[in-house]
């Protein structure tokens, strides 16, 4: 679950810097990256049973 988490935020975080980077025209923002990394843990929960070892 914490690398799950882990993962996620560091993914959300490189999405933010290259929309920053490229300015096309797109916002980068602090929330997209907590709710991303928030979204990830969630479903890390949820699906935890068919993930976990027997």
């Amino acid at each position: 679950m914490p690398r799950t988490v882990a993962v996620a935020a560091v993914c959300s975080v490189l999405i933010e810097t290259a929309q920053y980077v490229a300015q096309q025209g797109r916002v980068s923002s602090v929330d997209d990256v907590l709710l991303n990394t928030a979204g990830a843990g969630l479903a890390a929960l949820a699906s935890r049973r068919w993930w976990r070892r027997r």
